[in-house]
């Protein structure tokens, strides 16, 4: 079976993917994903097989092919309707269907990307070669902006 099956099926099951129920699935010894996870309790405790159980969740690629290359991308990434201390995880492809939802993951993106070029920005500085830094740093923020204000179309209120 593969990876991203082993999650559509614990969201199938579930309505949604944490680490949590991916160590409970795994807990089975015929799950695909049972040797994966460090059972040994003298070397790995149930924080351990979480963070293993995150790793996987990450690791499982999406690939949708158009007519001149193959889009491949995290197939599941942070929920955006997860509060601040839920760890949920949402496919990509269910996130296709939903412009509002799909629009919140991509900002939470950005944001990402925007704090680590800040501090690039930071180290840049201290190396006099912040300019270069600051322009990406610039285009990055002013592509959340735009995301975040964004309106629907009227093809997309209907």
């Amino acid at each position: 079976m593969s990876d991203i099956r082993i999650l559509q099926e614990i969201e199938t099951q579930h309505g949604k993917v944490t680490a949590e129920l991916v160590v409970e699935a795994a807990r089975d010894p015929d799950h695909p994903w049972h040797d994966r996870i460090d059972w040994d309790n003298e070397t790995a405790g149930q924080r351990w097989r979480l963070m293993q159980a995150r790793a996987l969740i990450r690791s499982v690629r999406y690939e949708r092919r158009t007519e001149t290359r193959i889009i491949a991308a995290p197939a599941y990434i942070r929920d955006p309707d997860a509060a601040a201390n839920e760890q949920l995880y949402v496919s990509v492809a269910s996130l296709r269907n939903d412009e509002e939802r799909a629009r919140s993951a991509l900002i939470t993106e950005f944001a990402r990307v925007a704090s680590a070029l800040r501090r690039a920005r930071e180290i840049a500085d201290a190396l006099n070669l912040a300019e270069e830094v600051r322009g990406m740093l610039n285009q990055v923020e002013g592509l959340r902006l735009a995301l975040q204000n964004h309106t629907p179309g009227p093809e997309a209120r209907q």
